[in-house]
């Protein structure tokens, strides 16, 4: 009889013991859980963290360069909103539609395409029908492996703060390379600093200020914003002539300045 009772004690012993082990093991997978938890809360609140500290810092680089841009890196022309250069400031009629031409100075098809409008558009320019916004692009020097797209580009807006964009801007496409050539040098400083400014006109107080402009990259921020903000436009190839944001189908322009300024208008009212 006493055996059987120490083994029936034994048995509700060891069964005690495992009610404590599983007490203990589900307290213990309890604090593990809750352990868990609050490591990935603060996980949570750090990569929060990282976000707004993140976006701090681009806020503040976006204000700097917006800073900069309101100094001497803008160009006297520039449109409001930094999107590019105006061609023919104050002359504008009111109302008149915008044309908006997304270029690149390494681009052949956007050279022979200007050469080609010229005759119907110069004279709207002229006569403030339209008005004339550049948005030179930088994205063609990734293809070539330079850095001319955007090194013409500055020149170009140094130029409008001497006055003389327009002269400038033809002048480049003139000189464009007749074939591309990766890893050319297409627009060399010696051209772009000295050559380019004094064909154009650009003397005296007037070409050493072009050319502190152009050797400090003034005006590089700006060609930065106006390539950002043609690529937030969702152009990606050039050259792109649009109005009021949309594009103008160049096979439906006529060959006259009124069907060019027609078809200008009926975009601008679409």
């Amino acid at each position: 009889m006493s055996k059987k009772k120490s083994t029936g004690a034994s048995a509700a012993n060891g069964s005690a013991s495992r009610r404590e082990m599983l007490r203990q093991q589900q307290e213990a997978e309890a604090k593990r859980q809750k352990t868990m938890k609050a490591i990935g809360i603060a996980a949570a609140v750090l990569a929060l963290a990282l976000v707004a500290v993140v976006a701090t810092v681009l806020i503040r680089d976006r204000q700097a360069k917006t800073e900069q841009l309101s100094g001497a890196g803008r160009p006297v022309n520039a449109a409001t909103d930094n999107t590019g250069i105006v061609m023919n400031p104050g002359k504008a009629k009111e109302g008149a539609p915008v044309l908006e031409v997304y270029q690149d100075y390494q681009c052949p098809y956007c050279k022979s395409v200007a050469g080609a409008l010229a005759p119907l558009l110069d004279p709207l320019v002229e006569k403030g029908e339209v008005s004339l916004e550049y948005r030179t692009m930088t994205f063609m020097e990734s293809n070539l492996l330079n850095d001319d797209s955007t090194k013409s580009a500055v020149a170009a807006a140094c130029a409008d703060n001497a006055g003389a964009y327009k002269a400038f801007h033809d002048a480049i496409y003139e000189k464009q390379p007749k074939t591309e050539t990766r890893g050319e040098d297409a627009y060399p400083d010696a051209l772009l600093r000295d050559q380019l400014p004094q064909q154009v006109g650009i003397t005296g107080d007037k070409l050493t200020a072009f050319q502190k402009c152009f050797d400090d990259k003034t005006t590089e921020a700006f060609v930065e914003t106006v390539n950002t903000k043609a690529a937030e436009a969702n152009v990606d190839s050039t050259p792109t002539y649009r109005v009021n944001g949309k594009d103008l189908d160049l096979q439906t322009i006529g060959q006259s300045s009124e069907s060019l300024l027609e078809a200008i208008k009926k975009l601008a009212a679409s």
